[in-house]
């Protein structure tokens, strides 16, 4: 596990690793713009939920600039600040992907489980218990509820500290190589890339999985 000492926990991301965040977002996106796309074709009213999505930009935009942008392209004023709309609401389209849970508990027979989410507290939190994912967790850790996020190391070391285990003894699985990638490096804990698009060129070597299935055969290769 070049340095790595032996393997004793695995550590998910929530939002596109575990979540299915695309799935939920759209049912989101999808709801709010109802009452402006009732009247149009299906064909008109698909782009604009997916034009949402590309501003959305995976997550990585606040939700004000979607709101304005809805404003600049199709004059819609929602009467709302979308930002505040979503902390408080999308967790109730949140969806696993479909071998999340499976994987999880298989993995659970033989390590200790964590997750570390960026994000607001109450949505975050929020999505953890509607899933399932904090009854198989042996933590979460919310950003929202701490003074740290990734790719801070802190916020991995807690998460490390609270499962009783060193974070060179742990594997962290993300999506975000910003986030994921580079706070597990920096905590000195062994990355897992996950990325269902398509291969994603890199350099650093981290290992690159398309589906949450591939785990278990893949962490017995780096123990």
């Amino acid at each position: 596990m070049r340095g790595w000492q032996m393997l004793k926990a695995v550590l998910f991301d929530f939002d596109d690793t575990l979540g299915d965040r695309e799935e939920y977002a759209y049912g989101l996106y999808r709801d709010v713009l109802k009452e402006y796309t009732d009247k149009l074709t299906a064909s008109e009213a698909e782009a604009m939920i997916q034009r949402c999505l590309i501003w959305d930009q995976f997550g990585n935009t606040n939700k004000r600039y979607v709101q304005g942008k809805l404003k600049e392209y199709f004059d819609i004023d929602l009467g709302y600040d979308l930002d505040d709309y979503w902390e408080n609401n999308l967790w109730r389209y949140a969806a696993l992907f479909p071998d999340a849970m499976d994987t999880l508990q298989e993995l659970k027979k033989t390590y200790k489980i964590g997750v570390i989410t960026n994000g607001n507290s109450y949505g975050q939190n929020k999505k953890l218990q509607v899933t399932g994912v904090d009854k198989v967790a042996d933590l979460c850790i919310v950003s929202g509820d701490t003074p740290y996020r990734k790719p801070q190391p802190e916020i991995f070391r807690m998460a490390a500290e609270g499962l009783g285990v060193e974070c060179s003894e742990c594997a962290f699985v993300g999506d975000a190589y910003f986030n994921d990638m580079l706070g597990a490096a920096r905590a000195g804990m062994y990355g897992i890339w996950y990325w269902p698009h398509g291969k994603r060129l890199h350099v650093t070597g981290e290992p690159q999985i398309s589906s949450l299935s591939e785990l278990p055969e893949l962490l017995k290769t780096i123990m």
